[in-house]
């Protein structure tokens, strides 16, 4: 029978257990850990550049120091369905490292309802518009810290693609909580709710405030890289 020595597992009477701090770790659906930022950093004018890929209709990158993200559109084109569908069916997936698939599936759906209140599915029937996002660097824990920059990257790769939009949506994050904007602020369409925390109606009014001021900065940039690529195009 194979005895132990139980003093050879506790160690000597007076020892005591190594503490090491805690470091904020999200595991990845591989199980791969990886060390995060404890708090989201406020929102950088992001590098822009589209037309980066050529197997698709529309591409865009973003690039901070804390994240590079990657929107590739494909379409519109035909589905293979043998029913008629009067307006465009867009489909949205999201690939990271760090984050778990139900939270990606969970953002996919709601970035395809705001999807559909400003591109001009009407345009395009019987018709598929493919959305992929790939999160390439993510040096941050918060999901909903990504959005404003997803959705920018995913409208400039539409217009990249040339698919009509009716406007130049956006969206401003602020207390762990998103809201998306379109017609320069006066109109939400969407708002994603994460880990923050709505304190009454006057705090979830201060959270909208400030979601709408990084949504008109959002827009200024979109807007002036827009009309830099004409410049350049003419």
């Amino acid at each position: 029978m194979n005895v132990q020595d139980r003093r050879r597992i506790l160690g000597p009477v007076e020892a005591k257990p190594l503490a090491f701090p805690s470091i904020n770790v999200a595991k990845s659906d591989d199980g791969e850990s990886k060390e995060k930022t404890s708090s989201p950093p406020e929102f950088t004018d992001p590098t822009i550049r589209t037309s980066v890929l050529t197997n698709c209709n529309g591409s865009c990158i973003l690039e901070t120091p804390q994240l590079s993200l990657l929107s590739s559109i494909y379409g519109p084109k035909s589905t293979r369905s043998n029913l008629f569908e009067s307006r465009c069916q867009i489909n949205v997936i999201i690939k990271s490292s760090i984050f778990s698939s139900s939270e990606l599936k969970e953002l996919s759906s709601f970035l395809i309802n705001v999807l559909e209140s400003f591109v001009c599915l009407e345009l395009y029937p019987k018709a598929g518009i493919d959305v992929f996002v790939n999160l390439n660097i993510e040096e941050v824990d918060e999901l909903s810290w990504y959005i404003p920059y997803i959705i920018m990257s995913i409208v400039l790769g539409l217009v990249d693609a040339g698919i009509e939009i009716s406007d130049l949506p956006g969206s401003g994050f602020n207390d762990n909580n998103v809201a998306c904007f379109t017609k320069d602020g006066n109109e939400v369409i969407g708002i994603w709710k994460d880990k923050g925390e709505t304190k009454g109606d006057e705090h979830f009014l201060e959270s909208l405030e400030a979601c709408k001021v990084q949504y008109l900065r959002i827009k200024e940039l979109m807007s002036s890289y827009l009309l830099s690529q004409s410049d350049k195009a003419e």
